[in-house]
């Protein structure tokens, strides 16, 4: 008998090396995009407005390491229900992949 998608351990670590990428792609674009020594940065800017949030160039790093502890735990808990809810274990790894790429479209 042929195993469903679902039963795959192959399907999850898809979605989650999916998600590894995406988290890795947003870290390497605050590293290359925002010094470290830099003391301000543009965190909002609007066509109409202009620039309305300068904040610390700290700041930046919060949307990775946000991605990051999600990750994470969306991976834990997913490993964590494998056995007794399958459907509930897919419905995290794929938020996260989601979460992911909303993170990297709120850095762009």
């Amino acid at each position: 008998m042929r195993k469903s998608w679902l039963d795959s351990t192959r399907g999850a670590l898809l979605l989650l090396g999916a998600s590894a990428c995406v988290v890795a792609a947003l870290w390497v674009l605050v590293f290359t995009t925002f010094p470290d020594n830099i003391t301000a940065a543009v965190l909002h800017y609007s066509v109409g407005v202009g620039v309305d949030f300068i904040g610390e160039g700290g700041q930046v790093i919060m949307l990775p390491i946000a991605g990051t502890v999600l990750l994470v735990l969306n991976a834990l808990f997913a490993y964590i229900l494998r056995n007794v809810n399958v459907a509930a274990s897919w419905i995290l790894l794929s938020s996260s992949l989601i979460v992911q790429f909303i993170f990297l479209a709120a850095y762009l």
